[in-house]
């Protein structure tokens, strides 16, 4: 995909997160496959809406994000099971989401 807009989402990612650009797809899931959790979901989501101008509407951080790991026994247990995928969140985001959302200009999932 050579997109303009995807390259840009995929820099994006890449300066936020130090993430190769090689490791990812529209599909990659932010939450899951790079491990973006707790504060760091919330930090990068609140640069993706300022870098890109996107609305966030009725964005729940809480939907897509858990806890900050290892805050307490609890949410380490909690993250430890999204690891392992024995219990998913509500949803998750992917490239292509983000790629979507830039293009509308508000959060549309």
């Amino acid at each position: 995909m050579t997109d303009d807009i995807y390259e840009k989402c995929v820099n994006f990612l890449d300066d936020v997160l130090g993430i190769e650009k090689d490791k990812i797809s529209p599909n990659t899931r932010i939450n899951y496959d790079l491990g973006v959790d707790g504060d760091d979901g919330i930090e990068l989501m609140d640069a993706f809406f300022e870098r890109f101008s996107v609305q966030p509407g009725d964005f729940s951080y809480a939907k897509y994000f858990g806890p900050e790991a290892g805050a307490n026994l609890f949410s380490l247990i909690d993250s430890m099971l999204n690891i392992f995928h024995l219990r998913q969140r509500e949803g998750a985001i992917t490239v292509q989401d983000l790629v979507d959302a830039i293009r509308e200009g508000r959060w549309i999932k």
